[in-house]
């Protein structure tokens, strides 16, 4: 965790191309000037990942913002940005399409909060907004990580029997979009993405299996802290629908 300060005046790093860093809640005033300072100091960055650090006893920060973020598009080379903040990102349709076309090689996009829920009153991005992360404006974008809204499956009502169908669809077009993305060697968007998929599991069961079988994926991982998660998804996604525990037994057996 490097204090913001220490960034005014850093020598140029031309050669720099991986940054991560944690940053604390009483920095995000600077994070502009931070952005700007690091851009400047290190022009040829291709992947920048940046943690909040939550503490739970003071005021949470106010959420990210395009203007927040805005120094980076000076960053030509960036094929990667993941923010992982303690609350969810404020973007209209607009500003997530200047972002695509300010970063044009942008592969992997995470913007999303590092806990497993927004904070009550907060709003997450709404299903709809998701088509502006098309190829027309991330033309590269090849990994996304974002909050959406928790998804539902519609309740009957005879005056909203078509939206209603088409926002099932959404549901479940979001959700395999969801499913691809693990398993990723990045933590925190497994478990942004594991939580979707158990919330919205007992729900959709024509998509259990395409469920179930990632989290099986995900246990094949090298990677032993991914493994690790797999279980606990597995785990959960029985508690869900018992109906897959005897299978998921099984497959924890030979996991051991």
């Amino acid at each position: 965790m490097v204090p913001l300060r220490l960034f005014n005046g850093l020598e140029p790093l031309p050669r720099l191309r991986e940054f991560h860093c944690m940053l604390c809640p009483e920095e995000f005033s600077g994070i502009p000037e931070f952005l700007e300072e690091l851009t400047r100091a290190c022009p040829n960055l291709q992947h920048l990942v940046i943690y909040a650090r939550v503490q739970v006893f003071f005021t949470e920060p106010e959420s990210f913002t395009l203007q927040a973020i805005s120094p980076l598009f000076a960053c030509h080379s960036l094929i990667e940005l993941q923010i992982f903040h303690t609350r969810a990102f404020k973007l209209n349709s607009e500003q997530i399409r200047t972002i695509g076309h300010s970063l044009p090689l942008l592969e992997t996009l995470a913007l999303c909060p590092n806990v497993l829920f927004p904070e009550a009153g907060q709003t997450a991005m709404h299903l709809s907004q998701l088509t502006n992360f098309g190829p027309t404006w991330f033309p590269s974008l090849k990994r996304l990580a974002v909050c959406v809204e928790t998804l539902h499956p519609p309740t009957p009502s005879r005056s909203k029997d078509v939206f209603q169908v088409e926002a099932f669809c959404e549901q479940e077009n979001a959700i395999q979009e969801c499913a691809k993305i693990i398993p990723s060697q990045y933590l925190e968007v497994n478990r942004s993405a594991i939580s979707l998929l158990v919330n919205v599991f007992k729900e959709h069961e024509e998509l259990q299996a395409t469920i179930i079988n990632k989290a099986y994926d995900m246990a094949e991982e090298g990677q032993l802290e991914v493994r690790y998660q797999a279980i606990d998804f597995i785990v959960d996604l029985s508690r869900q629908s018992p109906k897959w525990t005897s299978r998921n037994a099984d497959v924890l057996i030979q996991l051991l």
